[in-house]
């Protein structure tokens, strides 16, 4: 398969198309060009996602939280796709993305204005895009809050073949906000950004923190088998689905935890 050709300390190649790496947390260091497509991650996790794909070979894959679709973009050049559905809270597509989408032959579906948290919508996008056809990859990189991706996660996890994968970015979100707003300077300073006024943003200072459902998902793993391994790094974390059958109609990470490990994690 096709695998990162870097450019510049920003910028790479897969094929013909190329791409910009942005780290939201950071500023840009080159515009992008108008034929580039920005992948807002990390520099060095461009890299891991080449890695990752490269041994997985997914054919089935759904993304949840898309941009501006510079990630769409990246897993399906990296990728022998059958099928790549992606949802996006955000109404519509930059006119370069959409043009990119038409010019796939039905092989992306890109379904805008759909909240993660809305699972009869991600209900029928599953049975629209895939019928009964198993996924080998999720990728979940919208709204890092605990609620809605717990709920992507109870609906999107049972359809994954097992040994495939759920990956959770960014799941340190919350932590990093705490770290930063310890330091009353650094505090100030993020609080005079307009990002930091977003609704949003307040909820993923305020609200749990994701790292609560990647605790769940390690616990379950005493209680059943639909989970085989949580693998947790700084940028993402990967949950493997196991062997253990699960029905996708009640299908509820939060009931595999038995009441009295479920009373020690509430007090987190």
């Amino acid at each position: 398969m096709s695998r990162l050709t870097w450019t510049g300390d920003d910028a790479f190649t897969v094929g013909d198309i190329a791409f910009r790496i942005q780290d939201l947390w950071a500023p840009l260091a080159h515009p992008a060009g108008a034929e580039e497509f920005v992948v807002f991650k990390p520099i060095h996790l461009a890299d891991r996602y080449a890695d990752l794909l490269g041994e997985l070979q997914p054919r089935n894959v759904f993304e949840l939280g898309i941009l501006n679709g510079g990630s769409t973009v990246l897993l399906s050049t990296l990728t022998d796709l059958r099928k790549l559905a992606a949802v996006e809270l955000s109404p519509s597509a930059t006119p370069s993305f959409a043009k990119w989408v038409e010019g796939q032959d039905g092989r992306v579906a890109v379904h805008f204005g759909v909240d993660q948290a809305d699972q009869d919508a991600l209900r029928r996008i599953l049975a629209d895009d895939f019928g009964d056809d198993l996924l080998d990859l999720v990728v979940d990189d919208a709204s890092h809050l605990l609620a809605p991706s717990r709920a992507s996660f109870d609906v999107l996890f049972p359809r994954l073949r097992p040994g495939g994968l759920y990956l959770i970015e960014d799941w340190t979100i919350h932590h990093e906000m705490e770290r930063l707003f310890a330091d009353p300077a650094l505090r100030a300073d993020w609080e005079a950004t307009p990002g930091a006024q977003s609704e949003h943003v307040k909820a993923l200072v305020t609200e749990p923190p994701l790292s609560l459902l990647l605790f769940e998902a390690s616990l379950s793993m005493a209680f059943s088998g639909v989970i085989d391994e949580v693998s947790i790094s700084r940028n993402w974390a990967i949950v493997r689905r196991g062997s253990e059958p699960i029905d996708p109609a009640t299908f509820k990470l939060d009931d595999i935890v038995l009441p009295k490990t479920r009373a020690r994690l509430n007090g987190l």
